[in-house]
């Protein structure tokens, strides 16, 4: 959530009007599930609301991971990454190396500064590659 409330405003404004009819639908069956989440809380209707849990967790699992398979526990590095021009390039060419594939990633980042911290996940076996290929390199990896 905090990813979009950081987006562009004019730019979610329009996917949420160019899909008003869907989201709308969405909208009206979640305003439905938070008063019944509400109401459990208030009449401490525990069984409720461990079935609300139950529900979503199964929900969860039925979520696609890459290209349609299961969900994978991806492992991910944190590699601390200079603000100049080529280093993200080079850091993927580093990776490439030695043959591993790059699952997903994520970037943090604020202007001004003069690093930015990529998140990089991979399968275990290739993190531990890509780990000391590029602490070799020079890199400053944090593996979570």
């Amino acid at each position: 959530m905090t990813r979009l409330a950081a987006s562009d405003a004019a730019l979610w404004s329009e996917i949420l009007f160019a899909n008003k009819n869907e989201v709308q639908k969405i909208l009206s069956t979640l305003k439905e599930r938070l008063s019944q989440i509400d109401s459990a809380i208030q009449s401490h209707d525990r069984e409720s609301l461990e079935k609300f849990f139950s529900q979503g967790r199964e929900g969860r699992g039925q979520l696609s991971g890459k290209h349609g398979a299961k969900p994978r526990n991806y492992a991910l590095l944190r590699i601390v990454i200079e603000d100049k021009p080529g280093q993200l390039s080079r850091l993927f060419i580093d990776c490439a190396e030695v043959n591993a594939n790059i699952e997903d990633l994520a970037i943090e980042h604020s202007p001004g500064q003069f690093t930015g911290l990529i998140t990089l996940a991979f399968s275990s076996e290739d993190a531990d590659r890509v780990a000391k290929h590029l602490m070799a390199k020079s890199w400053k990896v944090h593996r979570e």
